[in-house]
Order: structure tokens, then sequence, then C-alpha cells
């Protein structure tokens, strides 16, 4: 095998595998963002802001996350 094969071949699974940990991180976001979500509507919940009083909002819209 060539010498440009070989890194052909490295560089494709080193793009799988960056391809599989993508994927990786956005389930534990989506999953972070859903967990901060029900804390949020829960006011037992220490550290979550108050949700909004007015019934017209969204309920997915209850506070920002906290780095936006």
């Amino acid at each position: 095998m060539s010498e440009h094969q070989e890194r052909a071949d490295r560089l494709d699974d080193e793009a799988e595998q960056m391809q599989q940990r993508s994927s990786e991180l956005g389930e534990e976001i989506a999953d972070a963002r859903e967990d901060w979500k029900n804390k949020v509507a829960d006011e037992n919940v220490p550290g979550t802001p108050p949700a909004p009083k007015d019934s017209d909002d969204d309920q997915d819209e209850l506070a920002p996350w906290p780095d936006e």
C-alpha cells in the first residue's frame, strides 16, 4: 500500500471517529437542554431562574440556556 493510501485511510478513520464523537456530543447537549428545561419548570430546584408568569409564553421559552 502506498504512503498516500495509508495516509488517506488514517484520515478516513479519523473523520469517522470525529463524526461519531460529534453525534455523541449532540446527544449529550440535547439531554442537557432537556434536563435544564425540566429543572427550570420545577420551582423546587434551587439555582434556576423563576418561570415567567405570562401564560401566553411558549413553555419551551421558560428561561434561556445558561450560556445564551
